[in-house]
Formats: C-alpha cells, structure tokens, sequence
C-alpha cells in the first residue's frame, strides 16, 4: 500500500513545476517562447544595422543631461554604421532633432572626418546645435572623433 501511495504521488512534482513554469511566464513582462529564452545582445551586434537596432535617442525633445551624455549614446551608434547614409537616416529618425546637415568637405585628418551639424529640440523650448565629427577609416567603418558646441 505505501508503494502505490509513493507511486501515485511522482505525476504530481512534474505538474507542480510545469505549472510553476506557466504562471510565472503569464505574469511575467517578458515572454518565454515555449520555456526558451531569447536573450537580446548588449553590446551593439556589428552584424545588425543601425536600423534593425532601432537605437531611439531621445522623444520629442531632450534634457540638458541627456545632451550631455550625447557623446556616449552616439559613439556605440556611429561604430555599427554601415554607411553615412545610413547614419544620416538614423539622425533624421529621431524625434528630438529638428534639423541635420551634413557638411560637403571632408576635414583633411589622417583618417579623413566627416562633419555632421545636428540641432536639437530641447525640452525648455531652445534649441541647441552641435558639431559631431565621424571618423572615416580606411576599411569603410566609422568612428565618433567628438562632438562639440559650434
């Protein structure tokens, strides 16, 4: 009799943890696909696009202190450009930017910069413009030489 009372109670740990496993992923904000979790990289994928990272800045206008940390957000930004082109699309996606120009002349550094001149909406109302210089290496990538108040 203790045997099959043993016996019948094994069905229940394996029910008890898949039941565990179900309502942890319903409440949950991230979902598991089928208990596999999709892990999303860190670090900029430099096989994947500015784009396809969907890297958004800023909303409607930024802040004084997100301007501030400007230098840090563009630098992972600029090192996964494929193209200028595709930098500039990724400037021009950016809600907080009211206009963008890139400059026609190359600056004459070895590696050559490319100068890109950005104007923010900050959330005061102002506006505020920077200077954001791109490395152009010899091997088609990209780097952020610095950025800088005109």
């Amino acid at each position: 009799m203790a045997w099959r009372q043993r016996t019948s109670n094994l069905w229940l740990i394996p029910s008890l943890y898949m039941l565990t496993i179900l309502m942890l992923n319903a409440c949950s904000t991230v979902k598991i696909d089928p208990l596999i979790k999709q892990s999303t990289p860190s670090v900029p994928d430099p096989q994947r696009t500015v784009g396809e990272r969907s890297n958004i800045m800023c909303g409607d206008t930024i802040s004084a202190e997100e301007l501030a940390k400007l230098t840090e957000t563009l630098a992972d930004v600029v090192q996964g450009t494929k193209s200028l082109e595709e930098l500039e699309r990724w400037f021009r996606s950016q809600p907080c930017i009211e206009s963008f120009r890139t400059e026609n002349y190359l600056i004459e550094t070895e590696p050559p910069q490319k100068e890109l001149l950005v104007t923010f909406k900050m959330d005061d109302g102002s506006t505020a413009t920077r200077v954001i210089d791109i490395i152009l290496y010899p091997d088609q990538t990209f780097g952020l030489a610095g950025v800088y108040e005109p």
